[in-house]
């Protein structure tokens, strides 16, 4: 299953455990709510803990998208011409 953010951003979970993929977050899910691996019916973290995680990520491949974004922009053919 996967809890959409939005209407464009899907948050996956890999178990530590089992490295099962795509561990998925309960329908309205709490903080305190615990976030269990179906395959080793593992913990990983609780929903308040894995979305503080999950945004911190998000956060810094979204800086990164942007920095690289505006490299990409003002380098070699695609500088802007000062006149």
């Amino acid at each position: 299953m996967r809890k959409t953010v939005g209407s464009s951003i899907g948050i996956y979970l890999s178990c530590g455990n089992c490295g099962a993929d795509k561990v998925p977050i309960p329908d309205k899910a709490a903080d305190d709510t615990p976030i269990v691996c179906p395959a080793c019916d593992g913990q990983l973290a609780t929903w308040g803990t894995a979305k503080s995680i999950v945004i911190e990520k998000a956060t810094e491949e979204g800086l990164k998208a942007i920095k690289d974004k505006i490299k990409d922009t003002f380098s070699g053919d695609n500088r802007p011409q000062v006149d």
